[in-house]
């Protein structure tokens, strides 16, 4: 089922169980092919000021992740939609 909103996937994701939305994040696109976004953290205090993006995908049953463990923190809007096209044209 592919999602219109950040609120559809958020109550998808707790109703199978998950916690991705507890901590505090915030989307930076539209969703993608309804599926797929960017979202942003604050930088932990020792990183310094400002935000790390990350490309995050959703299954049709609520389950979330990030598309790519090795490089989640990335720097920019750009770059995580970047990820998600490699993704998306494998």
């Amino acid at each position: 089922m592919p999602f219109s909103t950040i609120t559809e996937i958020r109550n998808a994701n707790k109703a199978a169980g998950g916690a991705w939305f507890d901590q505090p994040c915030r989307a930076e696109t539209a969703i993608i092919d309804g599926h797929y976004w960017v979202e942003s953290r604050a930088k932990a205090h020792h990183e310094g000021d400002g935000r790390w993006y990350a490309a995050v995908h959703v299954t049709d049953d609520g389950r979330v992740k990030y598309l790519d463990h090795d490089q989640t923190r990335l720097d920019s809007v750009d770059a995580a939609r970047q990820t998600i096209e490699e993704h998306r044209n494998g």
